[in-house]
């Protein structure tokens, strides 16, 4: 048998579950103080990105215009 049946999964993924809310319970999440931060993060990792996208596209042998495939 390659895989366990389906019912084994399920029971599995139930017992996953109620560990996972117990230890919650025990340990509740930290407040959402880094949200900010990876929000910024993320919107420098874009920016950083778009330049590097407006520079290739634009740089050597470039035509501005995009490769099929490719997105903006």
């Amino acid at each position: 048998m390659d895989e366990p049946p389906t019912g084994d999964k399920k029971n599995l993924m139930i017992a996953a579950g109620i560990a996972l809310e117990k230890s919650l319970k025990l340990v509740p999440p930290a407040d959402d103080a880094g949200t900010d931060d990876a929000r910024s993060m993320l919107g420098q990792l874009m920016v950083g990105l778009k330049a590097a996208y407006d520079q290739a596209a634009t740089g050597e042998g470039g035509t501005g215009e995009e490769a099929e495939g490719e997105s903006p």
